[in-house]
């Protein structure tokens, strides 16, 4: 509301910053021997949370492969039996 001349103006807020863009990683596993007959679970891990990319029994020197998107930082985690095995990033 304006009087006598007067402006009010709320406050202005800046833009954010752009986020992280999407990119593509690449993953070529076989799994280890251990693996065999076990329960295993690979996930994509990124700033968008948990993405499912293998769940199945376990054979040892299967081979997992594939290109995946990713938005910021991307690590991949391998379970077998529910306990995390392995951790990296592509």
């Amino acid at each position: 509301v304006a009087a006598r001349g007067e402006v009010h103006v709320g406050a202005l807020t800046p833009p954010s910053p752009p986020g992280p863009e999407a990119r593509t990683v690449t993953l070529a596993l076989n799994l280890p021997q251990e693996a065999e007959g076990r329960q295993v679970r690979l996930v994509l891990v990124d700033d968008r949370g948990e993405h499912l990319v293998y769940e199945g029994e376990g054979r040892g020197g299967l081979r997992v492969s594939g290109t995946y998107e990713a938005v910021g930082e991307a690590r991949f985690r391998l379970y077998m039996d529910g306990e995390l095995v392995q951790e990296w990033t592509p």
